[in-house]
């Protein structure tokens, strides 16, 4: 196993996704799985033990790269990765078909004006970085700073300067993919909101924090409809870049028109 692990570092992937396959050599292992059976009962024990679409799309995909680098044949492998794949693609579109029937019709841009007329300051910034930087929760865990040596490598801030705010992310999902992002907002309401409190979520009920501020919806949701309202190659790409998600994943997870 360690040998594997040596094989996908080389391949260059993330500590976090060879992680991910070694959780589920170890599972594979444990329901009764056997790496060295030929790739018609491999693939008949996957279907028996696991549930149709992305269940049978992630384990098939780590055994064809074990496969691969235990230089066995995968070509039926590869092909059953791609029927899963496919699978699990239209399962989720069948299921955002139905999110979509029940998506609610929420104003968001009424909402954040609410906020900043009735001076919660702290909501509106947390709703502002939601709808336009498409962030997940913990890049709310945020410290509001106007000292640049008050910065370092490991939290996310709010950098306050003389005319604007930079929104720096250290800690957040793929951060080891896409490294440290940096947005630089100028907008005036933004700015004078920053000024006015000292932090965003505490790292402690996030799901629970972000709904006060949404009206009851989760992030994900939220991205959601606004991934619906803006659905077009411009946005999906935008979007892409601020929330650290391929394109590929946003189309199939979140593109629900």
């Amino acid at each position: 196993m360690n040998s594997f692990l040596t094989y996908m570092k080389i391949q260059g992937l993330t500590t976090k996704t060879i992680n991910e396959h070694s959780r589920n050599l170890v599972k594979f292992k444990n329901l009764g799985g056997d790496l060295k059976w030929d790739e018609e009962k491999t693939i008949a024990f996957i279907k028996e033990n696991y549930k149709n679409g992305s269940q049978q799309k992630i384990i098939t995909s780590t055994i064809s790269k074990y496969r691969h680098y235990k230089g066995k044949t995968t070509e039926t492998i590869r092909e059953f990765l791609r029927q899963t794949n496919a699978e699990s693609s239209l399962l989720q579109r069948e299921k955002n078909d139905k999110l979509k029937e029940t998506l609610p019709d929420i104003d968001f841009k009424k909402m954040l004006n609410g906020y900043y007329r009735d001076k919660e300051y702290k909501k509106f910034v947390i709703l502002y970085l939601l709808i336009n930087y498409n962030t997940r929760n913990k890049d709310l865990v945020a410290r509001v700073v106007k000292d640049e040596t008050d910065l370092n490598q490991n939290e996310n801030f709010l950098w306050i300067r003389d005319k604007d705010v930079v929104y720096i992310r250290n800690d957040y999902k793929t951060k080891e993919r896409y490294g440290t992002k940096r947005d630089v907002i100028k907008a005036k309401k933004f700015f004078k909101a920053v000024q006015e409190i000292d932090r965003l979520l505490i790292n402690n009920n996030l799901d629970r924090q972000v709904k006060a501020v949404t009206g009851g919806l989760n992030q994900s949701t939220l991205f959601k409809i606004l991934i619906t309202k803006n659905n077009n190659l411009k946005s999906i790409a935008k979007a892409s870049k601020n929330r650290g998600t391929n394109m590929e994943t946003i189309a199939s997870s979140y593109d629900i028109t």
